[in-house]
């Protein structure tokens, strides 16, 4: 349904006059904020300038005017640029809305900011929040019915497919004897939404949504908005001071919304009657717990999204969402993908150190499971995609063969790192990319500069193949980083998204896309340097693994580099591998259908001492043919020995000696 482009064109050719486009432009920023769900419960009034009771002469730079449910009053400035707009440009905007009856402002542009523009905005003592192009384009709106009246301007409100009203249920029911539980769902089947419902099945009446970044806060409080049945009020509550350096949204200006870390704004906003929801990163839930000091009411709900990071080393900000005597809640529901369990290992060490530690199988802290679908169900039920994992060898021969001496030497002139391992993780995505036909590819990096020069250095490595071995369409590559400008992200994510078919995207980050990210088109991800923690691989599985319209296959690239006339178990006990194991210790975890496989392989191996058969058919091994069929079999059985449990072994081993009668434990002997 969204479809601002169209709407700007129509502008364009109706109103060639700029000046009054922009006119135009104005009465559609007052549709817009008396329909978007945001703003439309947000503001008790909108009006143009000229038509605002207060105004005290003519338009100076604030175009709309608007009053809040919490009786503040906004400055308003729109924009219908085709460039940037720069600082200059809303010099009188600021100026103008600088009087003491303001106490907040909004920029509404349809094109993008200058890094000069949003710094003016950020550094203001009157909050300044910005909705730039691709915010408006990323509305779920039909921006031609402000022509057309009687077209639709919202799509319908979601309903709950099967697996998702299951989950509800369950959870429900779980709360009729718990106060507080889990529930645990895959990657892209619906969480957001199964919170809703849940609320809204409990009858909640203030609801409290916990997420652990801004970019989250954006897409939770959207879905709710667009799908809920029952009108509320909402409350965002976040900071910057809690961004991590590599998010995708870098700044609580950037959600285009009105936002607080007030203690007493929070307690007066709960205090008021109607059904309300505040939507908070758990980095400022200290301050709603504040609030609640200060005489706020309980919550009746709160969901805790992406729960895993409440798990782990107890810290003020995510351990608020887990006290009771802290944060007051009726009822709490902990939801994520990638439950974190601590060892007792762990447990035990951070006892010695004094230090508490949280486990999502505590259910003294995170109450019961009321509900799991694991990927293996979702996958089976075509939730989700079903997944491969290549591990792609390269040898230095396979390098050689790809790139020869001329073109290393060219590719040092432009100054490429020119290592073997480099060069190795660039030729196996190639020949991945080329071998099983994917377009949209993410790579992962553990820094941001290695995330950027990964994404320079691959191209120029790929413009310098022989024809024969450059991917049959054309390459587009771009590095992203939530350091970047607002704007210049959101298009380069864009950008990717919509690539043509006669394209092939790769598109390299370190952290930014592993949470709140949605683009179904992806069809593979690659893990280049990537992080040892489990929940962020199967974050990033995720990502692959989305159902989109179109059936696909997520890959997952493990490129591997191997030494010529390397000795298999020296090769295999490289650090080269260690990535390889980790990815597929992660993937069981999550994943009954592989871990069963796997688990077979062990007892396998006990009964017959080898793995000749039954390899699992997502589990792709593809070495160099020099290496030969022995390392094959070697690594096969490094990967069975790497990723399951020695019980499954010797568990084997006595099968095998029952079936031959040598099984049978003597009475005297003690077990």
């Amino acid at each position: 349904m969204a479809n601002f482009d169209a709407l700007i064109s129509r502008l364009q050719v109706s109103y060639p006059d700029s000046q009054e486009r922009g006119k135009v432009f104005e009465r559609v920023c007052k549709w817009f904020l008396t329909t978007d769900p945001y703003y439309k419960q947000e503001f008790t009034n909108v009006w143009l300038w000229n038509d605002w009771p207060k105004r005290w002469g003519p338009d100076i730079g604030i175009d709309l005017v608007a009053n809040t449910t919490s009786g503040h009053t906004v400055a308003i400035q729109a924009k219908c640029y085709q460039a940037t707009v720069p600082s200059k440009e809303i010099d009188s905007f600021i100026a103008a809305s600088s009087r003491p009856e303001f106490t907040e402002r909004l920029l509404i542009t349809t094109s993008d900011i200058t890094a000069n523009t949003e710094k003016k905005l950020t550094n203001q003592d009157k909050y300044s929040p910005f909705l730039l192009g691709y915010s408006l384009r990323e509305k779920n709106i039909d921006w031609l019915s402000y022509f057309d009246a009687t077209r639709p301007a919202l799509p319908d409100k979601k309903t709950p497919r099967p697996h998702q009203q299951s989950v509800v249920d369950d959870v429900v029911r779980g709360f009729a004897t718990n106060d507080r539980g889990k529930a645990i769902m895959a990657c892209g089947t619906g969480k957001t939404l199964v919170g809703l419902w849940t609320a809204e099945s409990l009858n909640s009446k203030r609801t409290l949504v916990l997420v652990p970044s801004l970019s989250l806060v954006e897409q939770v409080s959207r879905e709710w908005l667009e799908n809920s049945q029952t009108p509320f009020r909402t409350l965002f509550v976040c900071s910057d001071a809690t961004v991590k350096s590599d998010a995708f949204v870098g700044q609580t200006e950037q959600l285009g919304v009105m936002v607080t870390t007030s203690p007493e704004e929070i307690r007066d906003f709960l205090a008021r009657d109607g059904d309300s929801v505040v939507f908070a990163t758990y980095q400022s839930s200290p301050r709603i717990a504040k609030a609640q000091t200060l005489g706020a009411p309980e919550f009746d709900v709160t969901i805790a999204d992406e729960a895993h990071h409440c798990a782990g080393k107890v810290d003020s900000q995510f351990a608020t969402a887990l006290d009771g005597a802290q944060l007051r809640s009726k009822k709490r529901l902990f939801m994520t993908a990638t439950p974190r369990i601590v060892t007792k290992r762990i447990k035990d060490a951070a006892y010695g150190f004094d230090l508490e530690v949280a486990s999502m199988d505590d259910e003294s802290v995170f109450g019961k499971n009321f509900h799991t679908l694991t990927f293996g169900e979702a996958i089976a039920g075509d939730l989700l995609s079903d997944y491969r994992v290549v591990i792609m060898g390269v040898s230095e021969q396979d390098t050689k063969n790809m790139i020869d001496e001329r073109t290393l030497v060219e590719l040092e002139a432009s100054g490429f790192r020119t290592d073997a391992e480099t060069l190795a993780s660039m030729v196996g995505l190639i020949k991945t990319i080329n071998k099983h036909d994917l377009s949209h590819i993410i790579t992962f990096h553990s820094r941001i500069k290695q995330s950027s020069e990964f994404s320079n250095d691959v191209s120029s490595v790929i413009e310098r193949l022989p024809s024969e071995q450059r991917p049959s369409r054309q390459l587009w590559t771009r590095h992203i980083a939530g350091t970047m400008p607002t704007g210049q992200r959101t298009t380069l994510l864009s950008n990717f998204r919509e690539l043509s078919d006669n394209q092939i995207g790769i598109l390299s980050n370190a952290r930014c896309l592993n949470e709140g990210v949605d683009v179904r088109s992806i069809d593979g991800i690659a893990f280049i340097q990537p992080r040892r923690s489990k929940v962020d691989i199967v974050q990033a599985v995720g990502r692959a693994i989305r159902k989109a319209e179109s059936s696909k296959i997520g890959t997952i690239i493990i490129p591997v580099f191997i030494e010529d006339d390397a000795e298999a178990e020296i090769t295999l006990s490289n650090s080269r591998f260690e990535p390889v194991w980790t990815v597929l210790q992660a993937l069981r975890e999550h994943d009954e259908v592989l871990a069963d496989e796997m688990d077979n392989l062990r007892r396998k191996l006990g009964r017959r001492g080898s793995i000749s058969s039954n390899w699992p058919s997502k589990l792709v091994i593809d070495m160099p043919v020099r290496v030969g069929t022995d390392f094959v079999r070697s690594l096969e059985t490094r990967i069975v020995l790497m990723t399951t449990a020695s019980w499954q072994f010797w568990f084997g081993l006595l099968e095998t000696y029952t079936a031959n009668n040598e099984g049978q434990v003597p009475a005297k002997y003690k077990t």
